[in-house]
């Protein structure tokens, strides 16, 4: 069972903390950070910015992950359902 905050201010608070910190996740807390949105029941706005937000800090850094670290990040997104194409 998902839990769900789909209405709850601490979605909004948690998301927006999310976007002011995530420039400063390393791999493994991006990819967490991923997971931890696409299993939580939150509304698909919050989920889309935060999910945004880290492709676009990860995109420039691909080069530098670990392949662990390349795959665990690509298996959130796929948890998440983004589509790579």
């Amino acid at each position: 069972r998902r839990l769900s905050l789909v209405r709850d201010a601490r979605a909004s608070a948690l998301a927006a903390a999310c976007e002011r910190r995530v420039p400063d996740f390393n791999e493994q807390e991006l990819s967490t950070t991923v997971w931890a949105f696409a299993t939580l029941d939150v509304d698909a706005t919050l989920r889309a910015a935060v999910l945004a937000a880290i492709a676009d800090v990860a995109r420039p850094r691909i080069a530098e992950f670990s392949p662990h670290g390349l795959s665990n990040l690509a298996w959130a997104f796929a948890t998440a359902g983004v589509d790579a194409s």
